[in-house]
């Protein structure tokens, strides 16, 4: 995957979500409905999948309006969108065909989303077709179905996948393992299902072979020193067998001093010595990261 995957590939949606975020302003927030779950509308087979909550998607959409070029006046937009989000999770799937180059993103957004008004100001937007449920921007390709008052589905450049989901809600499948469910719950979270390249660039070898089944960052405000504005992380990876585990941790730890001397050099040293590293299992893990808002931006926009 190309530098940026799922945080920069989630920059086409920033200008339909602020088009979006502008007709919800208008409208009056009604009760929500009954809630589902919007990891089990993930489809399965993504490179990567994400997870934020409305506190980190207040801090990280700015940043990523920003690197897309948006007018500075999309800010009161942008925060109409996160006011009324509660969470955003997302997947990144690879090209639907060898030939074709665009990744495909599917998202799923839990909020107070009120259908009649949003789908009587999308009648007025030239920009929005409607085709049946589904709704769709002509300039960003951004596809959209307002499932209820609490659930909106997007995708580009379509939402087929998520919408088979709904209608079969028997295959839904959570995308991430059981063992790490917890931390997937936290404000934010990205599991990468096949990490192995990732790292193999990151350490300068290509043809590295790693028995590596998954690898996940999460964060969550810390509670230790919270009036610093900072988040808790915890880095995780998953190998196949215990011994691999054993065997591979010196990797995992390279890995994660490459990204700290790459994303925070004057405060890698601070960082690294600070982290706790554990091997349980099968699993790697690092905790007592502490990262501020800047820096855990850094850090997201790393991860390919």
């Amino acid at each position: 995957m190309k530098t940026g995957g799922i945080m920069r590939q989630s920059v086409v949606f920033i200008g339909s979500l602020l088009l979006l975020a502008t007709m919800l302003a208008c409208a009056t927030i009604p009760q929500s409905a009954a809630v589902q779950d919007p990891d089990l509308l993930l489809p399965p087979g993504a490179l990567a999948y994400a997870h934020f909550s409305q506190n980190t998607l207040q801090f990280l959409l700015p940043a990523l309006l920003a690197e897309s070029g948006s007018p500075g006046n999309a800010d009161s937009s942008l925060s109409q969108f996160t006011d009324r989000t509660t969470s955003l999770s997302a997947a990144l799937m690879p090209p639907a065909t060898p030939e074709a180059k665009a990744y495909r993103l599917y998202a799923s957004a839990l909020g107070d989303y009120p259908p009649g008004l949003l789908t009587f100001a999308l009648s007025f937007d030239r920009s929005w077709k409607r085709s049946g449920k589904i709704w769709r921007h002509q300039p960003s390709q951004l596809s959209m179905q307002i499932l209820n008052t609490s659930t909106l589905l997007l995708g580009r450049p379509d939402i087929e996948a998520i919408r088979e989901i709904v209608e079969n809600p028997l295959i839904a499948i959570h995308p991430v393992p059981t063992y790490w469910k917890e931390a997937w719950s936290r404000d934010l979270a990205v599991f990468l299902p096949e990490p192995v390249q990732l790292i193999s660039a990151s350490l300068g070898m290509s043809d590295l072979q790693l028995p590596l089944t998954g690898m996940l960052l999460s964060a969550s405000p810390d509670t230790v020193e919270p009036e610093g504005n900072s988040y808790a992380v915890f880095l995780a990876f998953k190998f196949d067998s215990a011994r691999s585990a054993l065997i591979f941790s010196p990797l995992a730890r390279l890995f994660f001093y490459g990204m700290a001397h790459k994303s925070w050099p004057t405060r890698a040293s601070t960082i690294l010595d600070e982290v706790n590293w554990q091997i349980e299992d099968t699993i790697v893990s690092a905790s007592n990261i502490r990262l501020s808002t800047d820096e855990l931006q850094g850090l997201l926009f790393m991860i390919q």
